[in-house]
């Protein structure tokens, strides 16, 4: 960042998709080329930075936990809300999986038996 080696300019000209936004159509062209680019100049990835703050136009999304083989009682989420699809009190799969990212709000469908 302190002492930049590359420069990446993308353009478009007359994309073929209703949604004209850069991050939208160029943003993953852009990510790409900034991937392989930093592969090529031996730059380690690193997870430390400055944490994301969300504003009032972000969507939060959250980690699905697994909740197979738990009681219906026992769950619970402040995030999401449940489905319930068959009989029983034991859950036996869920959708979507464990580990999907899923908007705050949404729906997780618990299969009863």
């Amino acid at each position: 960042m302190n002492n930049p080696q590359i420069v990446a300019y993308v353009a478009m000209d007359n994309p073929k998709s209703t949604i004209q936004y850069g991050g939208t159509i160029i943003g993953p062209i852009m990510k790409n080329i900034l991937e392989d680019a930093l592969v090529a100049l031996n730059v380690e990835k690193s997870n430390e930075g400055i944490e994301f703050e969300y504003t009032w136009m972000d969507t939060k999304t959250y980690e699905v936990e697994n909740y197979i083989g738990k009681n219906k009682k026992e769950l619970k989420s402040k995030y999401f809300k449940f489905q319930y699809v068959g009989e029983g009190e034991t859950v036996l799969d869920q959708l979507p999986k464990v580990g999907t990212k899923l908007e705050e709000g949404k729906t997780i469908v618990v299969f009863l038996g």
